[in-house]
C-alpha cells in the first residue's frame, strides 16, 4: 500500500469522527451569512448576518467556521480575467463552511440546530437568465491549494457550466497540495465541455487528494468525467478518498466516465479509494461509469471496498494503460450486475483484481466471487440511462447476503450507505459483511421454513475430513455456506427442495473453528464445527 493511501486512511479515521460528531472546534470564531439579514451585516449574529457568502470567507481567518442559513447564494468575486462568468466562490485558507441553518436570532452557536434537509444551502452558478447556460459561472468554488483544515458540508452545488470543475475546481497543481474534505453535499446540474462536470481534482505538478464523505453526484454532464474527473500530469497526484457517496444519473457521452474518470500521464498518478459507493443510471458511450486511463510511465491504481454497479450504460468500470504505465485495480466486496457490456468490467493493459464480489459467472473468477443475480429491491434498466430509478438494496434470499470479506473492511468505515452498521450479526453466528453497498437488515428470528436448530444437524463434530449436513425435508431453496473464522465463504452449495442431506470434503481445511450457516429467504441458522 502506498504512502499517500496510508496517510488518507489515518485521516479518513479523524475525519469520520469529525463529521460524524457534528460539534466543532469551540474556539474558533464562527461568521454567520444569511441572504435575507437585514442587520448590520457584519457576520456576528444571525440578525447580522453577512448576505453574501464572499464577504464572510474574505474575512474568515485559517480555523475560523462559516454558518450559512438556507437561501440560494451566488458567487461575486472574480478569479482570473474579469469576466463575469468568471465568478465564483473562492477559498484558499483553512476555513471551515456548513450550511443547512435556519438562521433564527438566538441559535448562535448552537450547532445541532441545522437541518439540511429542511433548509438547503445552495451555492448556484445560474448567475444570469434563470435556466440559460451559457451566462452561468464557470466554476462555482474554486478551491486554491488548501489543506484538509478546509471544510465543506451541507451544501448544495448546482449550475456551473464551463470547460472543467464546474461545481467545484480543486486546484493542487504546480506546487503544494489541495485536499479538502467535503461532506453531507449536493452536487447537480452542473455541466463542462471537456472533463469534471461537478468536480475537477488537478493534480499536475502536485497534489490533491480530497476526502468526499456523505456526497450525491446527479444530473452532471461532461464529455468525460459527467461528475468528478481527476487529472495527474505530469509526475503529479490526483487520488480522493469517497465515502458512503452515490453517483447517480451522470454522463460522459463522448470521452470516459460516465461518472469518474481517472487521468494520469507522463508520470502521474491518480488512485482514488472508495468504500461503499454507489453507482446507477450513468451514461457513457465509450467506457463505463468508472473510467481510468493512464499514460506515460504513470500509475492508476483504484481501490473499491463494498461498492455497486448496476444500471450504467457503457459499463460499470473500465481502464486502459499504455505507454509503460501501470493499471492494477482492486475490488473488494463489490456488486456489478445489469450493467451494459455484459459483467461490465473492461481492462486494456491493466490487471484486474476482483474478490469476494458478485459478478456475472465468467467475468472474473477471483476468491470469494459469485454470478447470480443479486436480487436488488429493483433493478434499474442501463437502456434508459442517465436516470435515477431503481432501488439497490438487497432482497430477502440474496446470494450476496453474509458473502463478503471483513478482512477487506477499513476499520474506520463502520456504517453502511444507509448508516447502519455495516455487519449484521445472525443468530449468534459469525458477523460477515454482505457485498454491495447495503447491508440486508433480516428479522432478528431463525429461519423461517426450518425456524428451530434442531430441524437440522451436522456431523461429526469435530470432524476431519468428510462433514455431513443434515436437513428436514421441509424447505424451501436456500444456500448452505461454510465460513472460516475471518468470516470468509470457504464453501458455498445451493439447497435444492427435494434434497435434504449433504456432505462436504472438508480435509484440506486448516484446522480451527467454523461455523456453518443455512440461509433461506434472507434468514439465517448458523452452528459452530471444529475441524481437527
Amino acid at each position: 500500500m502506498n504512502s499517500v493511501f496510508t496517510f488518507r486512511m489515518m485521516f479518513i479515521s479523524f475525519v469520520l469522527v469529525f463529521v460524524a460528531r457534528q460539534s466543532y472546534a469551540t474556539n474558533a470564531l464562527i461568521h454567520y451569512v444569511n441572504i435575507s439579514a437585514q442587520g448590520t451585516n457584519d457576520g456576528t449574529s444571525w440578525a447580522n448576518a453577512y448576505p453574501d457568502l464572499q464577504s464572510a470567507i474574505n474575512v474568515a481567518m485559517s480555523g475560523d467556521e462559516i454558518w450559512v442559513a438556507g437561501g440560494t447564494y451566488l458567487p461575486t468575486t472574480t478569479h482570473g480575467d474579469t469576466s463575469s462568468l468568471n465568478k465564483t466562490f473562492y477559498i484558499n485558507k483553512g476555513i471551515k463552511l456548513f450550511g443547512g441553518f435556519e438562521g433564527n436570532a438566538g441559535s448562535e452557536g448552537q450547532f445541532m440546530s441545522r437541518d439540511i434537509v429542511a433548509h438547503p444551502s445552495i451555492l448556484s452558478g445560474d448567475l444570469g437568465v434563470t435556466d440559460t447556460l451559457a451566462d452561468n459561472a464557470l466554476n462555482v468554488i474554486w478551491l486554491d491549494h488548501v489543506g484538509s483544515d478546509m471544510v465543506l458540508d451541507g451544501f448544495t452545488i448546482r449550475d456551473g457550466f464551463g470547460n472543467s470543475g464546474c461545481g467545484i475546481y480543486n486546484d493542487g497543481s504546480e506546487t503544494g497540495s489541495s485536499s479538502p474534505t467535503i461532506a453531507n453535499c449536493i452536487f447537480t446540474k452542473n455541466k463542462s465541455e471537456n472533463v469534471g462536470g461537478a468536480v475537477l481534482n488537478i493534480g499536475s505538478d502536485g497534489e490533491t487528494v480530497p476526502v468526499f464523505v456523505n456526497c450525491l453526484f446527479t444530473d452532471n454532464i461532461a464529455s468525460g468525467g459527467g461528475a468528478v474527473t481527476n487529472l495527474a500530469n505530469p509526475n503529479g497526484n490526483a487520488s480522493p478518498v469517497f465515502i458512503n457517496c452515490q453517483f447517480k444519473g451522470n454522463s460522459g457521452p463522448t470521452a470516459g466516465g460516465g461518472a469518474i474518470e481517472n487521468i494520469a500521464v507522463s508520470g502521474g498518478t491518480t488512485s482514488p479509494q472508495l468504500f461503499n459507493c454507489l453507482f446507477s443510471g450513468n451514461l457513457s458511450f465509450l467506457s463505463g461509469a468508472f473510467h481510468s486511463f493512464a499514460s506515460g510511465g504513470s500509475i492508476c491504481n483504484p481501490y473499491l471496498v463494498n461498492c455497486t454497479f448496476s444500471g450504467n450504460n457503457g459499463g460499470a468500470l473500465s481502464t486502459s494503460v499504455i505507454g509503460g504505465s501501470t493499471g492494477n485495480p482492486v475490488i473488494r466486496n463489490s456488486i456489478f450486475w445489469n450493467n451494459s457490456g455484459g459483467g461490465g468490467i473492461t481492462q486494456n493493459g491493466a490487471n484486474t483484481t476482483v474478490t469476494y464480489s458478485l459478478v456475472p459467472f465468467g467475468v472474473f473468477p477471483g476468491e470469494g466471487n459469485i454470478g447470480l443475480d443479486p436480487q436488488f429491491v429493483k433493478t434499474p434498466d442501463f437502456n434508459t440511462a442517465p436516470n435515477t430509478e431503481g432501488d439497490l438494496h438487497l432482497t430477502s434470499g440474496s446470494i450476496a447476503i453474509n458473502a463478503g470479506d471483513n478482512t477487506a473492511l477499513n476499520p474506520n468505515v463502520t456504517t453502511d450507505l444507509d448508516g447502519l452498521p455495516r455487519i449484521q450479526p445472525e443468530n449468534g453466528g459469525a458477523g460477515i459483511v454482505d457485498m454491495g453497498v447495503y447491508e440486508f437488515k433480516p428479522e432478528p428470528v431463525g429461519i423461517s421454513e426450518i425456524g428451530l436448530q434442531d430441524k437440522w444437524n451436522i456431523f461429526p463434530n469435530p470432524v476431519s475430513s468428510q462433514l455431513s449436513i443434515s436437513i428436514q425435508p421441509d424447505h424451501s431453496i436456500g444456500w448452505l455456506r461454510m465460513i472460516d473464522i475471518n468470516g470468509r465463504i470457504v464453501f458455498q452449495n445451493l439447497v435444492e427442495t427435494n434434497v435434504s442431506d449433504y456432505s462436504l470434503n472438508v480435509q484440506k481445511l486448516p484446522s480451527g473453528t467454523y461455523t456453518i450457516q443455512l440461509l433461506f429467504n434472507g434468514r439465517y441458522s448458523s452452528k459452530k464445527i471444529v475441524m481437527e
